[in-house]
């Protein structure tokens, strides 16, 4: 769009500055663009994980539901006690490249560091993330 505005000479300054500012992905870099897109796609993961634990769960296929179905009045619960030890954060790092990894480590306090340390081999065992490869999800 700038481009073509400008093309067709109707571009003023303050015009080519809003829509720079309207559209991020024209100043980005390959690689920031990258990284935004593996987190994105970290962040559906995390958004269609808990739709599938929670079916498996209702319907009584999964480990933790003993066998018995189980109805929408449990779900509030449910999806109480299932939150108090998912971190999407897990889901986003299995999409990263390696070099994106490491970037992201170094943001992390100790404590966060460890948890995922802790998180990612809990979560590859559930079948979430796959960490064979670079950028890999469920």
């Amino acid at each position: 769009m700038v481009g073509q505005n400008a093309a067709q000479g109707i571009a003023t300054n303050e015009g080519l500055q809003n829509q720079y500012r309207a559209n991020p992905g024209l100043v980005l870099s390959k690689i920031g663009r990258q990284g935004i897109t593996h987190m994105l796609q970290g962040q559906v993961d995390a958004k269609t994980i808990p739709v599938k634990e929670w079916d498996d769960y209702a319907s009584g296929t999964s480990p933790d539901s003993g066998g018995i179905q189980h109805g929408p009045a449990e779900f509030g619960a449910w999806m109480q006690k299932f939150n108090k030890n998912f971190n999407p954060l897990v889901l986003q790092y299995a999409r990263m490249t390696l070099d994106e990894r490491t970037s992201f480590r170094s943001t992390l306090t100790p404590q966060a560091q460890q948890n995922l340390a802790v998180q990612i081999p809990q979560y590859s065992q559930k079948g979430w993330i796959d960490m064979t490869g670079q950028g890999n999800g469920p």
